[in-house]
């Protein structure tokens, strides 16, 4: 991002309008800081925060410093960025017991989102104890002269006046009667 960054004021306001072009500036408070902002780092902080959170925590990571996941991250943005630095020398080359406390910190993420999608499942959950409560099809009464329409057969209350089907029953191409032609 650094390379593509310009550094004029006209650039910076392309860069801006292309960013929201391509989807990545969807605020205006995001179109504002970029067209005003001068480097990567705080551009990427207004169009992504939580990458760039994630970025800072690998750099803590790097310097031999600990971070803390916040319940407000987005845990899949977080355990992705960091997923990347496993993956660079940087992570290669520290102490086995550095390494620890970033796989550690990767799996407190991947424990949280998990918990939120529990949250959320359990939020969601269709057949809980207020579904099984319901009643059932064969508890439900029909309405007034229902029972007596299925028994008979017969057209029953309020169904006179419908079109009766035209042609012969089960005969490929049957119109109904004084319906009109489906919309096209």
């Amino acid at each position: 991002l650094e390379s593509i960054v310009p550094r004029n004021r006209a650039a910076q306001l392309q860069l801006a309008k292309d960013l929201q072009a391509g989807g990545l500036v969807q605020t205006l408070d995001q179109f504002m800081a970029i067209a005003e902002l001068a480097d990567a780092d705080q551009i990427l902080e207004k169009v992504d925060p939580d990458t760039a959170r994630a970025r800072r925590e690998n750099h803590s990571f790097r310097s031999g410093r600990g971070a803390h996941p916040a319940e407000y991250d987005d845990h899949e943005v977080h355990v992705r960025e960091h997923n990347i630095f496993r993956k660079s020398q940087a992570y290669e080359m520290m102490p086995e017991g550095e390494r620890e406390v970033v796989d550690l910190h990767i799996e407190r993420h991947a424990d949280m989102a998990a918990g939120e999608a529990g949250a959320m499942a359990g939020r969601m959950d269709v057949g809980g104890p207020s579904l099984a409560a319901a009643p059932t099809a064969s508890e439900t009464p029909l309405p007034p002269g229902m029972e007596e329409m299925l028994a008979g057969g017969g057209a029953g209350p309020g169904l006179e006046g419908f079109p009766e089907m035209g042609g012969e029953p089960g005969i490929e191409g049957a119109t109904m009667q004084g319906v009109a032609p489906p919309l096209v």
